[in-house]
């Protein structure tokens, strides 16, 4: 019969390499995006899908709907902060200057990493949450 014809979901993993000062432009609709070791700038973008980073170097635009976002910055990481939410929250180890928060219809957050001087580090929500730790 046709029962199987409508079952058109298919799990696939991938891994791709690329050199370390590579940048990335990445856009996921319900896949997680895992990314390691990278010095190089990395727009990610995800619908559904939770986005983690290990070893933050470089400036990051990380944006989704409904997912998590989840970042290691390397030890030495500095750089200006803008996180921004619906209903999400940011919770980090790293100690953030704050320069404003707000919670008008959402939370949003503009502050600093180790005096600033550094890439610009973005996060972006509905309803996920970003954490950010150190190494």
């Amino acid at each position: 019969g046709d029962e199987g014809r409508n079952n058109n979901v298919v799990d696939t993993k991938m891994r791709i390499e690329v050199p370390t000062a590579a940048d990335l432009d990445i856009d996921a609709f319900s896949s997680d995006v895992m990314i390691e070791g990278l010095s190089g700038d990395q727009r990610i973008k995800t619908f559904s899908g939770t986005i983690t980073v290990q070893g933050l170097k470089g400036e990051i635009d990380a944006e989704t709907f409904s997912a998590d976002i989840r970042v290691t910055l390397d030890s030495a990481t500095k750089g200006n902060v803008s996180f921004s939410s619906f209903s999400g929250r940011l919770d980090s180890d790293v100690p953030i200057t704050t320069v404003s928060s707000g919670r008008r219809r959402g939370s949003n957050v503009e502050g600093t990493l180790k005096d600033g001087a550094g890439p610009r580090l973005r996060f972006h929500t509905f309803s996920g949450d970003v954490e950010l730790r150190s190494r």
